[in-house]
């Protein structure tokens, strides 16, 4: 009789390990899952928000999963948080000055409007209109420069 009772308790031991196994796995899903969820999740809220730095945002909050999510916080905060216009103004400012030099440089090496897509350079100024008379010379062939030359040489400035 002692014998069958163990044997009962063993196999009900037995069923016992069984379902510890699966609540167990059924845990690391569930904590695979979540984790998953939320390692997107910033990418997820940058993109909603039409945040322009998004993708950098994403990778940010699966750095911060992989990294045990000392950093992942840090990406939700930045997902909510937006540049501020004024640095954008500021750079896109900064951009149209160095077009504009580009733009007179090529007057200069060009010779005048005539060669380039917009006449004016900067707020109201024209570059001056030169004849093709007035090309400087090449003194061998006495003929304009050639303009992929120059272009070259407007490109590398």
């Amino acid at each position: 009789m002692a014998s069958a009772r163990r044997e009962a308790s063993v196999s009900a031991m037995m069923g016992l390990d069984y379902s510890t196994f699966v609540v167990l796995a059924v845990l690391v899903a569930a904590g695979l899952g979540a984790a998953f969820v939320l390692g997107g999740l910033p990418g997820r809220i940058a993109e909603k928000r039409e945040h322009p730095q998004a993708e950098a945002i994403r990778v940010a909050g699966w750095i911060g999963l992989l990294t045990l999510g000392v950093l992942w916080p840090f990406a939700l905060i930045w997902a909510y948080t937006k540049p501020d216009p004024k640095d954008e103004i500021a750079a896109l400012r900064e951009t149209v000055e160095g077009l504009d030099e580009r733009v007179r440089l090529a007057c200069e090496i060009l010779g005048g409007a005539s060669a380039l897509p917009h006449r004016t350079v900067g707020p109201g100024r024209r570059c001056s209109r030169r004849r093709a008379s007035a090309w400087p010379v090449n003194a061998a062939a006495r003929q304009p420069p050639d303009r992929y030359r120059v272009l070259r040489r407007f490109r590398d400035h």
